[in-house]
């Protein structure tokens, strides 16, 4: 597999005490890496690292399975924190300026980005008086200036409204499987995650406790069906002899069933048949949410 991003104990320490410790990270070509993690947990000061906003005290990071970092600073661009703006120009005015500033004169692609992120028409606007998604949107199209390979977004969907969320998401979703670009993206939005990441990495008070894919959590959330009975040792005696069911958990007056053969009208007819009573009994999907929530040590 090749990697266009790996680190290898990344930390950083402010008056002697660690805020990331020892970050092992590994991002394959061509993923949308989900950084999760609580408030707090070093999301955003890990992405600082990376991109070089902030010096790590320790580790080192290579990009493109290449340690010497400086001559691949062209190709990655970060959304981090609080995007800055002339909030008095429009769209492509900011565009230009940014381009100017990257040392890109006579940039004929500002068009084009503006159009990706869903902003042309609005030249005469000016930017303080965009929409938080707009404004996202906009900043994430700065970003693109110079045709990076690898994009950082930090948090870019906090406090957007249910349609700017999903303008975000159809956004990098197109930025990844149409431009080819890697995307690592932070945030503690779960469900929005689920939709977009093929790779996860989940940081808990500055470590990284675990780094999967979405195929792997696939594997690991199973969808089951809950039977709620009024005594569950009968009923498991009846659910494993007279079904055959091996895959199962019991919790006190409640049965989960993992079989994928199982089937709740079966088992709620073989329970009556066997003067069970059946207080509920329901299918439920594999919850993404309940997973990272564990995992981050949630409740």
């Amino acid at each position: 597999m090749e990697y266009i991003l790996q680190t290898e104990n990344l930390t950083k320490s402010y008056s002697g005490k660690s805020v990331i410790n020892k970050v092992n990270l590994e991002v394959p070509k061509g993923a949308v890496y989900g950084l999760i993690g609580k408030n707090g947990s070093g999301k955003t000061t890990t992405m600082r690292m990376i991109t070089g906003l902030a010096t790590p005290t320790s580790g080192n990071i290579r990009f493109f399975e290449d340690s010497y970092r400086g001559k691949h600073r062209s190709k990655i661009s970060a959304v981090i924190e609080y995007p800055s703006f002339y909030p008095s120009m429009n769209a492509k005015q900011n565009m230009q300026a940014q381009s100017l500033a990257l040392g890109i004169k006579n940039n004929k692609s500002i068009g084009e980005l503006l159009e990706l992120v869903g902003l042309t028409g609005t030249a005469g606007k000016k930017v303080k008086n965009f929409s938080l998604g707009m404004k996202q949107r906009l900043a994430i199209s700065m970003a693109l200036i110079g045709e990076p390979d690898f994009l950082f977004l930090d948090e870019p969907i906090n406090g957007l409204d249910p349609s700017g969320i999903k303008e975000i998401r159809h956004l990098i979703i197109n930025l990844n499987q149409e431009k080819n670009v890697t995307i690592m993206i932070s945030s503690h939005i779960l469900g929005e995650l689920e939709k977009i990441a093929t790779h996860y990495g989940v940081l808990k008070e500055g470590e990284l406790i675990e780094q999967f894919s979405s195929e792997e959590i696939k594997s690991r959330i199973k969808s089951c069906i809950k039977v709620r009975v009024n005594d569950a040792s009968r009923a498991l005696e009846v659910i494993v002899q007279n079904l055959n069911i091996q895959d199962y958990k019991l919790e006190e007056k409640e049965i989960i069933i993992y079989d994928e053969s199982a089937d709740s009208r079966t088992i709620n007819s073989e329970l009556v048949k066997n003067d069970i009573v059946v207080e509920s009994i329901a299918a439920e999907n594999g919850d993404y949410e309940d997973y990272f929530i564990k995992l981050m040590g949630g409740n």
